[in-house]
């Protein structure tokens, strides 16, 4: 019963002294930010909400805009739940780079619906901000126009 306690009390004292050193070395603690130190990434946002005029099984997509730059930083499907809904969750700037910081302007869009009706891009728009589950029910524009397909021809190896 002795060397159970004497144990534990090794295993405690080793660990806050473990805490301590990092904390002194600068680097980064369980309470800290672990993606300083190389450790897990941010935890991306969740948005979701109602898609009227998406179809079910339609692929929804999230693009985040940095300096001018869009990067496609999520995707989804479009489901049907009492009318069309969708979730996605869009990734951090750490995760994919151009992708979720604060303040960073988050837009969506669906893909073409058929081969002569084009994606659609959302009017709604909203801002990135980490770790948070955020309502962003959703209305498109008109489907973007399709100017021509291509049929590519491709060899085999």
């Amino acid at each position: 019963m002795n060397r159970t306690k004497l144990l534990g009390m090794g295993f405690a004292a080793a660990a806050m002294v473990a805490l301590a050193g990092a904390a002194l070395a600068g680097l980064s603690t369980p309470f800290g930010n672990a993606s300083a130190a190389g450790g897990p990434p941010a935890i991306g946002m969740v948005a979701y909400g109602e898609a009227p005029g998406a179809t079910p099984g339609q692929k929804i997509y999230a693009t985040v805009t940095a300096n001018g730059v869009s990067t496609t930083c999520g995707q989804g499907l479009v489901v049907d739940d009492g009318g069309p809904k969708y979730v996605v969750t869009v990734v951090a700037d750490d995760q994919t780079a151009g992708c979720g910081l604060a303040g960073r302007t988050v837009g969506f869009y669906i893909g073409a619906a058929s081969s002569t009706q084009g994606p659609r891009m959302a009017i709604t728009k909203t801002t990135w901000e980490a770790a948070k589950g955020k309502q962003v029910n959703l209305t498109f524009g008109a489907p973007l126009t399709v100017r021509a397909r291509a049929a590519f021809v491709a060899k085999a190896p």
